[in-house]
């Protein structure tokens, strides 16, 4: 197996190298929400009032120009009256960390109304030779070329509805790169809970970095399923066209997506992304249960953005998640206001916009086609949250 024979030459490596230098950077956050969900089947309540403190400090020790370690330990503390209530409560799900190979989370405390966490959301070992580099431990993983939804990229990205604060988990993975010129190679083997085939992700790709367009061609086998895929970036009358497509599982099911992000100015950014899935639904009648690789339901998705910086420390951010099938919206506003150069506070406000039985609506309907009521439930929650950051 590619990460265990990675880690060996790694811990090989460790016991010879003396650190030299290091760098790191501490961040905090301090959130306050409320959320309404109207969701039979998630809760006794339908409303909360939550607060999130998030706190990491990123550090990187250089043993030499070519072997590195980058560690990121992380402080997580969530106060709602859903805190007991597990996964299936979605602002709890939010801060717990999912189930990896390497089990570095703890449970600090929970009592009453907080609980709070310990975890290591980067923990990897870095070695770069010529022309390659292999990298062996915990970190977010990067593939595609899509930036908001979700085709590739299925491990670490969050999608734009997801309850809570937008935490990018990493992945326990090895990683071999290759890169000479406009031509690379990269191998990925990224592991679950337990090591089990159906966690376990294998990864082969093939990279073309022409000044005239960026391609990259994938095989890989996913949760025992296989996959194919190709994806590409083109600049054109400045302008950046993306696009990204997948073939995956025994019924070749097809998932594709388009995007293109334009600046109009100096303070103006315009983001489309569009998503097709073959075996989405076609009509509002959302039989499939939701899984690693179709999160959303429906056939077809667009996601439109603008986002504008005025003068050095106001940004603003609207965007919309349109479900193309049943005409569901899920808006997103945010406005972010620096106070200084490490300290930034902002506003998130996001909801449903969509009727009974909807996939984005704050009712919910449940049939037996599925296994579960959570599994089962449609809608997405309303929420808004007040954020202060600072980094020291």
């Amino acid at each position: 197996m590619l990460q265990k024979r990675l880690c060996l030459i790694f811990f090989l490596l460790l016991p010879s190298a003396q650190a030299t230098d290091f760098d790191g950077k501490g961040t905090v956050s301090l959130s306050g929400s409320y959320r309404n969900f109207s969701q039979t089947g998630l809760g006794p309540y339908p409303d909360a009032f939550e607060s999130m403190v998030l706190a990491n400090y990123q550090l990187r020790f250089f043993a030499s120009e070519s072997l590195r370690l980058e560690a990121t330990p992380v402080l997580r503390g969530f106060v709602s009256r859903m805190v007991g209530r597990g996964p299936s409560e979605p602002g709890y799900a939010s801060v717990e960390g999912p189930e990896r190979f390497f089990n570095l989370e703890g449970r600090i405390s929970e009592s009453g109304t907080s609980s709070w966490f310990y975890d290591m959301d980067r923990l990897n070992l870095v070695l770069t030779y010529g022309d390659f580099e292999a990298q062996v431990g915990r970190k977010p993983v990067g593939v595609g070329t899509l930036k908001v939804l979700p085709l590739w990229n299925k491990f670490s990205r969050p999608l734009p509805h997801t309850a809570g604060p937008n935490l990018i988990f990493g992945s326990d993975a090895a990683i071999l790169r290759w890169q000479s010129g406009i031509y690379g190679l990269q191998f990925m083997d990224i592991e679950g809970k337990g090591g089990a085939s159906t966690e376990a992700v294998r990864w082969a790709e093939a990279i073309l970095y022409h000044p005239a367009l960026e391609l990259h061609l994938m095989a890989s086998r996913w949760w025992n399923e296989d996959a194919v895929g190709v994806a590409l970036a083109k600049d054109l009358g400045g302008a950046t066209l993306r696009a990204e497509g997948l073939v995956f599982g025994k019924k070749r099911e097809f998932q594709g997506g388009l995007g293109a992000e334009y600046a109009l100015d100096e303070t103006w950014t315009l983001l489309f992304e569009g998503l097709y899935q073959s075996e989405g639904a076609k009509r509002s009648e959302y039989t499939l249960v939701p899984s690693r690789f179709r999160a959303l339901r429906a056939k077809g998705y667009l996601y439109s953005q603008a986002s504008a910086q005025f003068a050095s420390f106001w940004t603003t951010n609207l965007a919309v998640l349109a479900n193309l099938v049943d005409g569901s919206l899920y808006p997103l506003f945010t406005v972010t206001r620096s106070l200084s150069d490490s300290t930034d506070v902002s506003f998130d406000l996001r909801g449903p916009l969509g009727k009974k039985g909807k996939e984005f609506s704050r009712a919910t309907f449940h049939t037996p086609a599925f296994g579960s009521q959570a599994a089962a439930s449609l809608g997405a929650p309303l929420q808004a949250m007040v954020q202060v950051t600072t980094s020291f």
